[in-house]
């Protein structure tokens, strides 16, 4: 079963698919260019100590996000499926 999460909040090493991304404008248009689209495996790698960024493993390459821009982002984690994408 998918359980649909803000990226900012899905658990560390647990793969996760990209179901929507929100936002507008630059904001959003910059998030597809890292290639946060709709289906895209991305895996939360490691959380800064004061909260504020997070790494995450996307496409082969790790890309740092803000937590308020990883909010923007909704991701399902929790089933087989998932692995399916990579």
């Amino acid at each position: 079963m998918d359980i649909d999460v803000e990226l900012s909040s899905a658990p560390l090493g647990v793969p996760c698919r990209v179901s929507a991304v929100g936002g507008g404008g630059a904001m959003k248009r910059r998030l597809m260019d890292l290639g946060l689209v709709e289906g895209a495996v991305i895996t939360p790698l490691f959380a800064g100590l004061g909260g504020g960024l997070r790494a995450y493993e996307l496409r082969g390459a790790v890309i740092a996000l803000r937590t308020a821009d990883a909010r923007l982002v909704m991701v399902a984690h929790g089933t087989d499926k998932v692995t399916a994408f990579k």
